[in-house]
Formats: C-alpha cells, structure tokens, sequence
C-alpha cells in the first residue's frame, strides 16, 4: 500500500481567506491562534504584517503579545525588513502596548521596540517597571535582560539588575547578563565584582562574556586583573583567548 504524502504545509489544508475569517470570527482562542499561526506560515512576511498590525488590538492578551513577539523575532532574524513609513508605523501600533495590562504583552511589545526605537521614553519606562516585578519567570528574565543591552537608557536600574541575574540559577539567565553587560561597555563598571565571580561559572559563553566585558569597563582593580590571568589559562579555549586579549587591553 502506498504511503500517504503530507502536505509540505500543515496549513494548505485551508485558504488564506478561510484561516483570515479564523482569526477575526467568533471562535475560541486556541483554534484563533491557530489562524494566527497558520497565516504566518502561508504569508510572505511583508504582507503578513498589516495581519500582525491588526492583531496588536486584539481582545486576547495571548494573541496580542504573539503579534508582537513575531514583530521582535521577525526583525531579530531580518526576515522583516522595515523602510522609514513602515517603522513609524509599527512603531506606533507597538507603543501603545508597553502600557497593556497584560505584563506579557508589555514585554513582548518592548522586544520589538527594542529594534525599532530603543532611544523612545515610554520604553525605558517600561523596562524599568518590568525589571522592578518581583514575580518574573526566567523566560522573561532572559528577555529582559537582553533588552538591557539593546537599550542603555535603562541606566542604573538595568546595570543593578543585570548584576543580580548574573547569580541566576539558570543558565540562560545568566547568559543573557553577561552578553548584556559586553553590550554596556564601560557602563557596566559597576558590575565588576559580579563579572569577577562570573569567570568561574560553570558555562563557558557566561566565561566568555565576563572576560569580554572586563575588557570594556576600563580600569580594574588588581584582583579583576588577576581573575583575567587565571581566565587566561581556562580550559576553553575560546574563553582563554577573550580572557588574553582583555588583558592585553586593559594592562596596555
């Protein structure tokens, strides 16, 4: 008997039109979402956006932050290309949502402002608020830290926190910290004993980033120094090597 082919596309099964009535109808969320899904993969990102635009709107906070995350995701991997008229205007259908009431979807709409208009108020204000929550999941932690690194502003409040995520028990936490801090240069100078300790952690990428970022922040006290020789001579090799040219940059 002779195998039955799958579609190449799960979401052939219907046309765009079909899974657009989807989406704007009256069904529940779950089969909503996957209208939302379903034309993401069936559009061209161009065109899926004035989609995405209108979701930011609506009523589901879930589908409110997955219309975001994909502006975020989409600009992160250049799948969405933006000229100047486009990236005012989602830069204006986003901004809204840092004041959402929903915490998910403030972040998600920070992730995409983050790329379009890092320097704007209303998002540092935002990041700040949410770096203040006491109740975050590490999946935030992780995104809120890199935001840290995509928008300086942030200031204090972003380095103090960064420097606590550093101790994060999990791993992406903590290297999302440490990139961040590479990314502040010589802002991040208050971090120093935290990037210290940060050489012996147990991965390698949070290694690397501290030695990196040690190598930015200027002039450091004899015992940093000494941590860098001793990354040096790490284990791996790539870590040694930004362990070596930090020295090199900070002795001179």
């Amino acid at each position: 008997m002779a195998s039955r082919r799958l579609p190449a596309n799960p979401y052939d099964s219907q046309p765009v039109d079909a899974w657009l009535a989807q989406l704007r109808g009256n069904a529940g969320l779950e089969e909503r979402y996957r209208a939302f899904v379903a034309l993401s993969e069936l559009l061209e990102p161009a065109k899926f956006l004035d989609v995405v635009c209108q979701t930011l709107a609506d009523p589901a906070g879930d589908l409110r932050a997955a219309a975001a995350t994909w502006i975020a995701v989409s600009l992160r991997r250049r799948r969405l290309i933006l000229d100047a008229v486009a990236t005012d205007a989602v830069t204006a259908a986003l901004t809204p949502l840092l004041n959402d009431r929903d915490p998910d979807v403030q972040l998600a709409a920070a992730r995409g402002l983050g790329y379009l208009a890092p320097q704007l108020p209303a998002l540092v204000s935002t990041l700040i608020s949410l770096i203040e929550r006491g109740d975050l999941q590490p999946t935030s932690q992780t995104l809120l830290a890199e935001l840290c690194g995509q928008v300086p502003n942030v200031g204090n409040q972003g380095t103090a926190q960064l420097r606590r995520w550093l101790s994060a028990e999990q791993a992406d936490v903590r290297e999302a910290s440490a990139a961040a801090l590479v990314r502040l240069g010589t802002t991040a100078i208050g971090a120093i004993p935290e990037l210290v300790i940060a050489l012996e952690d147990e991965e390698p990428l949070v290694r690397e980033s501290a030695a990196i970022a040690l190598g930015q922040v200027g002039p450091l006290p004899v015992d940093a120094v000494e941590a860098l020789r001793e990354a040096a001579a790490d284990e791996d090799e790539i870590v040694a090597q930004a362990a070596q040219r930090s020295l090199a940059a900070v002795l001179g």
